[in-house]
């Protein structure tokens, strides 16, 4: 079990069938359970996604316009909770906490194209990952690759918890762990990785995550 509040925030990368998807929704049907307020934006509009989004309560967005839309109210929700922060002259509180991933940030990239992207969805997601943990608001952003164009350095050191799916290249691990040299996910089955959580772990460790029967 992960503690978003002592950990916040997610990089998750990996091939297709590596296991992301299963991992995903373990994750968000562990923040469910917590009454967290779980967000899911998916430019490639999966359809067994969006079922499982549905069944679980999730908030199931595919569309361009209302992925900015989202953002935009998730930034402004921020704002509002900073204000009664400074109100009540304390750095944090228990706000209902709030959790959006964003799967493929790459293909909304390719989208809407450089400008829009980081106009109007890259500059809030960094809004978020850099201000939102005491907020109670927090992002997870799920990548085949660990791009820095389309998620720079900066962005990606503030993510405490980061995961590498199934085999990767020497370079891909240097990106996604770049304070450690010699990683590597020796496990050869589907659904095996590596995980690091920042505060928690002295290095990347192995994760396995089981099968759920449908």
């Amino acid at each position: 079990k992960i503690d978003w509040i002592k950990c916040p925030h997610l990089l998750l990368t990996g091939l297709t069938q590596s296991g992301k998807t299963t991992l995903v929704q373990q994750m968000m049907w562990e923040l469910c359970s917590q009454g967290v307020r779980v967000y899911y934006f998916d430019p490639k509009n999966d359809i067994d996604m969006k079922y499982y989004c549905k069944t679980q309560g999730i908030k199931y967005y595919s569309d361009i316009e209302s992925i900015e839309k989202v953002l935009a109210n998730i930034e402004e929700e921020m704002r509002l909770r900073q204000k009664d922060l400074d109100a009540m002259q304390i750095e944090e509180a228990e706000f209902n906490a709030v959790y959006l991933f964003a799967d493929e940030l790459i293909a909304l990239a390719e989208l809407v194209g450089e400008k829009r992207y980081k106009t109007n969805i890259l500059s809030k997601v960094s809004s978020i990952i850099t201000q939102g943990a005491k907020k109670r608001v927090f992002f997870g952003a799920i990548l085949q690759r660990c791009d820095t164009r389309y998620l720079s350095g900066a962005i990606r050191d503030n993510l405490g918890i980061r995961i590498a799916m199934g085999h990767q290249t020497e370079t891909a691990y240097n990106m996604i762990f770049p304070d450690f040299s010699n990683v590597k996910n020796y496990r050869t089955e589907k659904g095996t990785g590596l995980i690091y959580c920042e505060g928690f772990d002295t290095r990347p460790k192995e994760l396995v995550v089981p099968f759920i029967k449908a």
